[in-house]
């Protein structure tokens, strides 16, 4: 690659990690400078929702980032359609957006597994109670991470967040005991690293 304009797109939503498309996007960026390709690189973002980041608080921080790093960015972008001859991506809403090269996040489903075994919905995410974890219509199943219909981040974070839980629960049945305050109960607790480029890094933890 010599130059040209890339084009980072969110294909839907959801996606695996949330901050990855963003982190990638920064990433790009720092090494385009390191290599002196970033002046004749335009670098432009898509992101389907009415702002770049899924939790507003963090797209209020990485938005002026963007900005700040010359890097374009178009929201409300619901990809639709790749021409890969004409070298276009278009949306639903009738835009499109030329590239030289192409980096597309596809949407994220459940696993095949799920969707064949009749725990889940057609899209393979197993229906699980937000606070308990458990399956829906279910004894003793328990769902964390990113098979659950939980509308949290399909990440690492969130799985390990839910575990605790989890195992909690089970403790508890096994020997017979109550929990204690809320050690039982998923608060939609999550944490976000995000790697900007030029040595700099971003992190956030809290509830969704």
């Amino acid at each position: 690659f010599n130059g040209g304009r890339i084009v980072v797109a969110v294909g839907g939503i959801p996606y695996r990690c949330p901050p990855a498309p963003l982190e990638f996007t920064f990433l790009l960026d720092d090494w385009l400078r390191k290599r002196g390709l970033r002046e004749r690189t335009e670098v432009q973002y898509l992101f389907p929702l009415p702002r770049v980041f899924t939790i507003e608080s963090v797209a209020d921080v990485v938005t002026p980032m963007l900005e700040a790093r010359g890097i374009g960015y178009t929201v409300f972008f619901n990809a639709e359609t790749v021409d890969t001859e004409r070298k276009v991506i278009a949306s639903m809403e009738g835009e499109e957006v030329p590239y030289d090269l192409l980096v597309l996040i596809p949407p994220h489903r459940g696993a095949k597994v799920i969707e064949l075994s009749g725990l889940g919905d057609e899209q393979g995410w197993i229906p699980t109670d937000r606070n308990t974890l458990e399956v829906k219509e279910q004894q003793h199943i328990y769902a964390i991470g990113d098979a659950t219909d939980l509308p949290v981040s399909k990440s690492g974070s969130a799985a390990h967040f839910q575990a605790k839980v989890v195992a909690n629960r089970l403790i508890a049945t096994i020997r017979g005991t109550a929990l204690q305050g809320d050690e039982g109960t998923y608060d939609g607790e999550v944490m976000c690293f995000l790697e900007t480029g030029q040595n700099k890094a971003w992190y956030k933890e809290g509830t969704v």
